[in-house]
């Protein structure tokens, strides 16, 4: 339904991927404008391979936060 309303210019959907996944596979996803969280230059780092998932949450706030405005 999110995909739906995404595809429609009704929503913002921002995928945040939590784990290791093939996410990379699925052509919805990587026509996302935003997919989180970035470390570096690699996007949808999986929060579960930060070193700190801390960091990873804070990123994620910080980013979405700046979509926002």
């Amino acid at each position: 339904m999110a995909l739906q309303r995404f595809k429609d210019k009704k929503s913002k959907v921002i995928p945040i991927i939590t784990r290791p996944c093939n996410w990379q596979q699925l052509k919805e996803l990587t026509q996302m404008p935003s997919i989180l969280p970035r470390k570096n230059l690699e996007v949808g780092k999986a929060i579960a391979s930060w070193e700190n998932e801390d960091d990873a949450y804070r990123m994620i706030v910080q980013e979405i936060s700046d979509l926002l405005k």
